[in-house]
């Protein structure tokens, strides 16, 4: 009995041996595979804190590049502010010298427009007062031409009896 024991033993530490070994190689295995993908994970991490020192830089960098387009606009809208006041003021000046000029001309158009009407009124005055005195001067030559008619005839009738009479 004491050698079936034994033998048992001898079996289940065989056993245990062989269990321990396969236990202890799967753990060497998985340490491994532990220290491979830590190993990877480091240089992922490393690659990522460098992509983050860059990408702090840039950032820096557009910060900076921001800050100056941001002054730059700022100026040209403050210029561009300046410049449509005088514009608009200007314009009021302009627009104000436009309707005093239009004033004025309107004016000078109203009296133009009055002499006009003043000239013409005279015009026809004139042209009423020369077609009376030609109608009297027609009136007074065609009494004149009657009468020379008048005269003319009754000489050519005379003339006619006397040489009728004479003959």
């Amino acid at each position: 009995m004491d050698e079936q024991k034994q033998s048992l033993n001898y079996a289940r530490l065989v056993n245990r041996q062989k269990f321990y070994k396969e236990k202890s190689l799967k753990l060497e295995k998985d340490f491994i595979f532990a220290q491979e993908k830590l190993s990877t994970l480091e240089k992922e991490l490393k690659t990522l804190q460098e992509q983050s020192k860059t990408a702090d830089q840039e950032s820096k960098i557009l910060q900076t590049e921001f800050s100056s387009l941001k002054t730059n606009y700022d100026a040209l809208l403050d210029k561009y502010n300046q410049e449509k006041k005088k514009n608009a003021e200007k314009l009021a000046d302009y627009e104000q010298r436009m309707e005093m000029l239009e004033k004025n001309q309107r004016a000078d158009d109203d009296m133009s427009r009055e002499t006009y009407a003043q000239r013409v009124a005279g015009y026809e005055r004139l042209l009423t007062d020369m077609q009376n005195e030609m109608s009297e001067r027609e009136k007074k030559t065609d009494r004149g031409l009657s009468a020379a008619h008048y005269r003319l005839g009754k000489e050519a009738a005379d003339k006619r009896r006397e040489t009728c009479s004479k003959g």
